[in-house]
């Protein structure tokens, strides 16, 4: 399965508004999290293109996905972290 990585919160909001699967979540090498999408159709990639070239989503859909995402982000947190929040190395939904 190929896969789009995504470590932008906005461009990620976006492709979840459009109907891009979401795989999971992925701790990149910087500590930061990535979010994984299907791309075998390079839905995901086309996504992320039209973004950048100004495409529209409706605000209620962005917003919806965008808070989606910081949810998961924010309980994947609390559950890889240690004692100071910091999150751990390890591919998941």
């Amino acid at each position: 399965m190929k896969e789009h990585c995504e470590s932008d919160l906005n461009v990620a909001s976006f492709l979840l508004a459009k109907g891009v699967d979401l795989l999971g979540l992925r701790l990149d090498g910087r500590g930061r999290y990535a979010f994984r999408f299907a791309n075998d159709d390079h839905r995901a990639t086309d996504a992320a293109v039209a973004f950048v070239r100004g495409d529209v989503v409706s605000a209620k859909a962005l917003i919806a996905a965008q808070r989606d995402l910081k949810g998961l982000i924010y309980s994947r947190t609390r559950e890889d972290g240690d004692e100071h929040g910091n999150a751990r190395n390890r591919d998941s939904f």
